[in-house]
């Protein structure tokens, strides 16, 4: 089984506080540092679409509760994409010159691209402001290959769903205007529809000590 280390650049890496080894391209995956190892199955369903997820050792440098000090931009809006609709970046890597099989190419890399409308902005160093469109990038995209069309992700978590209300905690790229959720599931609340949205805000403003 192939083993490699998958980035966004070193200097990225380090500014959003992740950490990323993987190895196959299905498999378990875990999150591993200060808290225990967690599997997960390496065939997902999401809806029709089949989902698959690269085995990968995911090491946060931050703290969940850090996560409110560390974040560039803390936002209230809504995804504008679906998974299958995102521009993704996947690349792979190149097959054996004696390999005249129809096995399918491992991949390298992936990673996909989502509008996200903002509603409100309660933390900021970004120059950001409500009614603004940012770009956030996750782990995971929509491929079609030899293998089949299918979702990969890189790790497990919960991807960004179009029309979903969330408070993000973001962390910007230093060199691109591309944000990173921090923490993955840690740095995305879904808010509810049935609950009063002030309340909501304010709870989670509150558990991470953010003052509008």
């Amino acid at each position: 089984m192939k083993k490699w280390f998958i980035g966004i650049g070193v200097a990225s890496l380090l500014a959003v506080g992740t950490y990323i080894y993987a190895s196959g391209d299905r498999g378990t995956t875990g999150v591993v540092g200060r808290e225990p190892v967690q599997e997960a199955p390496a065939e997902e369903s999401t809806g029709s679409m089949k989902s698959f997820v690269i085995e990968a050792n995911i090491a946060y440098t931050v703290e969940k509760e850090e996560m409110g000090e560390f974040a560039d931009l803390v936002v209230l809006g809504v995804p504008q994409e679906d998974i299958g609709d995102r521009k993704s970046d996947i690349r792979y890597f190149p097959k054996d010159p004696g390999d005249r099989t129809d096995t399918p190419r491992d991949i390298e890399f992936l990673k996909s691209f989502v509008n996200f409308k903002i509603e409100a902005v309660y933390k900021n160093a970004t120059g950001i402001k409500s009614g603004d469109t940012i770009t956030i990038s996750e782990r995971t995209a929509m491929v079609d290959d030899e293998a089949g069309k299918r979702i990969v992700k890189l790790g497990h978590f919960d991807e960004l769903q179009a029309k979903q209300q969330y408070v993000l905690f973001l962390k910007k790229a230093p060199d691109k205007d591309i944000y990173y959720v921090i923490r993955d599931n840690d740095g995305r609340e879904k808010i509810a529809h049935d609950n009063s949205l002030e309340e909501q805000v304010e709870a989670i403003l509150k558990k991470h000590r953010i003052t509008k």
